[in-house]
């Protein structure tokens, strides 16, 4: 998927692992395990990882003859997958609030509307009536927390928004147009890839208080996920291939290639340590 997708009939088939890589802070690496984590739900929509620790982690998933996704907790040491949003609903997106504890974030769709999408809180202990955070922005498909109360949110469009919203009024401030639904926030900056052409899509990182973009790289063709890791190493796959950006060449280093014919692409890598989380794209 190239954006948000509402349609849930419309979900690819992909899966989940997971990978430890012995020298990660390397240009090339080794790997020493890998671990397929959704087995239990094959043939079907299992997505967006959440790491809230190297055995414990959030992730979107559509079990088979199923219409709607939900917002499912793993715990690999007790062998436990749980439901956290349970509803009549589809959820999308889960993140851990970095604020409120134990409140993990996600984007709603209600059930039997392809038009509201908002950002809504969950209890993951008691799961109690969910929190409304941003509701009246747009059709909200991924987010990032910025700061006090106030997000950076991929708003659908016909030329999908890149956005700052904040949860004490409606006013959104634009700042970017035709972007990848890939972003992250770190040291108050805005790293995206910007899809200015179908051809040549770019990574970029933008400053808030200059409002200036930075040219990072070209991201490897068809490529529009990337990782950034706690050291700034910022990582993606394309194929069956792990890349590491060489910022001061502005270039994609090769890192890692998988030797296994299962893995089609590598798609929404995220990490814990030297565990990386990714999803595999079957069709």
């Amino acid at each position: 998927m190239s954006g948000f997708e509402p349609n849930m009939a419309q979900l690819p088939i992909t899966e989940i692992y997971r990978i430890r890589i012995n020298n990660i802070e390397d240009s090339s690496w080794n790997f020493d395990q890998i671990l397929l984590l959704s087995g239990n739900n094959p043939g079907a929509y299992n997505n967006q990882v959440y790491p809230l620790s190297a055995d414990h982690f959030l992730a979107t998933v559509q079990l088979r003859g199923s219409d709607q996704t939900d917002i499912y907790e793993f715990d690999l040491d007790e062998s436990s997958i749980r439901n956290l949003s349970n509803s009549a609903h589809s959820e999308y997106s889960p993140r851990l609030h970095p604020q409120i504890k134990d409140l993990i974030t996600v984007v709603r769709v209600p059930e039997a509307d392809t038009i509201t999408q908002s950002l809504v809180g969950i209890n993951r202990i008691n799961q109690n009536k969910p929190i409304d955070l941003l509701s009246h922005h747009g059709k909200i498909g991924y987010y990032r927390f910025f700061s006090e109360k106030k997000w950076v949110c991929f708003i659908v469009d016909e030329s999908n928004l890149l956005a700052f919203c904040n949860e004490d009024n409606e006013v959104r401030k634009m700042f970017a147009s035709h972007i990848g639904r890939s972003f992250e926030v770190k040291n108050g900056m805005i790293y995206f890839v910007h899809k200015i052409l179908d051809s040549k899509w770019k990574l970029k990182k933008y400053d808030p208080i200059t409002e200036r973009a930075e040219i990072l790289a070209d991201m490897p063709f068809g490529t529009e996920d990337f990782y950034l890791t706690n050291t700034n190493q910022i990582i993606c796959g394309n194929g069956q291939t792990f890349f590491l950006l060489n910022p001061a060449e502005h270039r994609w280093v090769k890192t890692l290639s998988l030797p296994y014919p299962q893995i089609k692409q590598i798609n929404r890598i995220a990490g814990f340590g030297d565990y990386l989380f990714f999803v595999n794209v079957l069709e």
